[in-house]
């Protein structure tokens, strides 16, 4: 009996399991499809995603190679703007220089009269008997034995006339260099003589040049002088004859020097020697500028309705005299030679005076005197010339770096510089065609050189 309940028993026990085994198992299947399904939603949804992402990317690209090639399209438009900039103004510049050399082109140097052989050497030797009887007789420090000394600055020029703060200022105005002279009693002659003689030299075209020369071969001026109580003196119309052309074939044969800065530097050492150095350079320039300026003045003077004012006439003819009457002889001189000429007088360290002669003129001489000494003035200031060229190498500066990406602030820069050296061009173009542009500014052109990019 107790095994058969117990057997009952064990049977309505299974009996029990049987719908919790049938519950397990529909969970257990219901587990397996919810976890097979999961997996293919995110794989469906990775996909639509990867789409969605493939398309957004593809839409970036090409707006970003829409800008690019907008960016890109926008730098070209600029550079070539830039480009069409450059190529203006280096025609523009070449044309320019192509009409300079029409006017300063070295073939005209042929059409000056070629210096003849020296036929002269007993007029040379009289300059050099002058000066042994005069200058030489002198002791002086042979660094101030030089007809002219080296150029010095404004600094140099307050402190040699003991200038105060604000007279140095105020004079800074009209003088900011000067180059010192010997003080040997034709100061007023050398100080005057050696300006007028860089204004043939270096500003004078060509043909100007060779007018002058032709205009005193025609006038046959005398080159007169007297030793003050010597009996030496030139006063032979041979002698005189020979030392004019001397004197006209030295100036002929430094203008042929085709480099200006060579020309200067050949100018100045011949001018300032004292005695001979080499057989081109033999002292004797100084003297012979000397005599003909003082045979000038005298000429010129003697055509004057105001002769009669320079009451001490003859020392004009007098080696080594001032005369003191000079400011009849100043206006004369500015007047037949077609320059400004302004004479600077110290008074003392606070004042001095400026007086100007004949102001519209375009070539300039300045004068800087104190009581019994002429020096030599200048004015030192950028001109159009000056002003051109450092736009033009501004300019050039940028288009050497055309390469780099340009914004629209150096566009406008471009642009400025263009239309300002434009302007320029057109001014110097007016110079010289009215045949006003100095020698030494075009010689500054012809030798600039101006970088094309094509």
């Amino acid at each position: 009996m107790n095994e058969d309940q117990t057997k009952i028993e064990i049977e309505e026990d299974s009996n029990s399991l049987v719908p919790l085994l049938l519950i397990l198992l529909v969970l257990i299947i219901l587990f397996i499809q919810r976890w097979s399904k999961k997996p293919q939603i995110s794989k469906q949804y990775l996909v639509e995603n990867d789409e969605h992402e493939l398309q957004e990317n593809l839409l970036n690209k090409d707006q970003q190679k829409k800008q690019d090639n907008q960016c890109q399209k926008n730098y070209y438009s600029v550079f070539n703007e830039k480009q069409n900039n450059q190529n203006e103004i280096f025609l523009k510049f070449k044309e320019l220089q192509e009409q300079i050399k029409v006017q300063y082109k070295p073939q005209i140097y042929n059409q000056i009269q070629k210096p003849q052989q020296l036929i002269c050497n007993n007029s040379i030797n009289k300059i050099k008997e002058i000066y042994q009887n005069s200058s030489q007789l002198r002791f002086v420090e042979d660094e101030f034995k030089y007809y002219i000394r080296r150029f010095q600055e404004k600094s140099d020029l307050k402190r040699n006339y003991g200038l105060t703060f604000q007279a140095s200022s105020k004079l800074y105005e009209y003088c900011n260099a000067f180059r010192e002279v010997r003080g040997d009693g034709n100061c007023f002659y050398t100080a005057f003589g050696y300006q007028f003689l860089c204004i043939l030299l270096f500003e004078y075209t060509f043909d100007q040049f060779q007018e002058f020369i032709d205009k005193i071969r025609k006038s046959d001026l005398p080159m007169k002088i007297f030793v003050t109580d010597k009996d030496l003196k030139i006063d032979d119309k041979q002698l005189e004859k020979q030392l004019l052309e001397e004197f006209l074939n030295r100036l002929t044969k430094l203008k042929q020097i085709d480099d200006i800065t060579q020309r200067q530097d050949s100018f100045d050492t011949q001018f300032a020697a004292y005695e001979k150095q080499s057989e081109e350079i033999d002292g004797c320039l100084y003297g012979l500028s000397t005599i003909f300026f003082r045979n000038y003045s005298n000429y010129i003077v003697d055509l004057s309705i105001n002769k009669d004012a320079v009451y001490d006439r003859e020392n004009l003819l007098k080696w080594e005299e001032e005369c003191n009457s000079n400011e009849v002889v100043i206006a004369e001189l500015a007047k037949q030679l077609n320059v400004f000429v302004q004479l600077i007088f110290f008074e003392d360290k606070n004042n001095f005076v400026v007086r100007e002669y004949e102001k519209d003129k375009q070539h300039k001489i300045i004068l800087l005197i104190r009581p019994g000494h002429y020096n030599i003035g200048y004015y030192q200031q950028k001109n159009i010339i000056d002003q051109c060229l450092e736009l033009v190498q501004k300019l050039n500066g940028i288009f050497k770096n055309s390469s780099e990406q340009v914004d629209d602030y150096q566009k406008d820069i471009v642009q400025e510089l263009t239309k300002k050296i434009t302007d320029l061009f057109d001014e110097i173009q007016i110079l010289i065609k009215n045949q006003t542009l100095k020698e030494c500014d075009a010689f500054k052109l012809l030798r600039f050189q101006l970088q094309s990019q094509y």
